[in-house]
């Protein structure tokens, strides 16, 4: 478990870096996310450590959100301010991925179909 953690960690330290150094406009976390979904996708499976690992931070991600929480409250002032934007950004964002999601998985599905047969 600990290799996991350990793991999980330089990918977070060398996507933070990458976006740094190569002035990417990604958040160097989803880069990390990017990162370890290819790693994953070239071994074939987490492996044990890594996924213990996982779990682990699974069940402490309310922790995890909290400061984000915590930061919102801070900059209540702004929510008051233009709520209206929030609203319509958040409506716009969750109309689009429940338009998008469907249409990709029954693509993602009618590929792997093909591919078995």
């Amino acid at each position: 478990m600990i290799l996991g953690l350990i793991s999980l960690c330089l990918i977070s330290i060398l996507s933070s870096w990458l976006a740094a150094q190569f002035n990417i406009p990604i958040p160097g976390a989803i880069l990390g996310l990017l990162l370890l979904t290819v790693i994953i996708t070239l071994r074939g499976k987490p492996g044990a450590s890594l996924e213990r690992s996982s779990q682990l931070l699974t069940l402490l991600i309310p922790l995890l959100i909290m400061p984000s929480c915590i930061g919102i409250m801070d900059h209540w002032y702004l929510i008051k301010k233009e709520w209206l934007a929030i609203l319509v950004a958040i409506s716009l964002s969750v109309l689009f991925t429940l338009l998008t999601t469907p249409w990709l998985y029954r693509k993602m599905n009618l590929g792997d179909k093909t591919e078995a047969s």
